[in-house]
């Protein structure tokens, strides 16, 4: 049995790290900053998601029916004509 490594690494489980590695070819060329105020802006909007899911969650109905409406108020859907099954 002959065993032929690739030129490289001496063996092959350091060869399978280098291949983990990040290499800078592989980076974007520029990365996305956001400017404070856009930043500030998106915590806001994620915390107020956040404060909203809280709230569902917990069952605060008081603050909920103003967002979905009154369950009481809601009226079964009218039928027209005879519906076959």
């Amino acid at each position: 049995m002959i065993n032929t490594d690739e030129a490289g690494s001496g063996n092959t489980s350091q060869r399978s790290d280098e291949e983990d590695f990040v290499k800078v070819e592989d980076l974007p060329l520029q990365m996305s900053v956001l400017c404070e105020e856009e930043l500030c802006k998106r915590i806001s909007e994620e915390q107020q998601n956040n404060n909203l899911t809280v709230e569902i969650l917990n069952g605060n109905k008081e603050e909920i029916t103003g967002l979905v409406g009154n369950a009481q108020a809601l009226k079964e859907p009218e039928t027209i004509g005879a519906q076959s099954a």
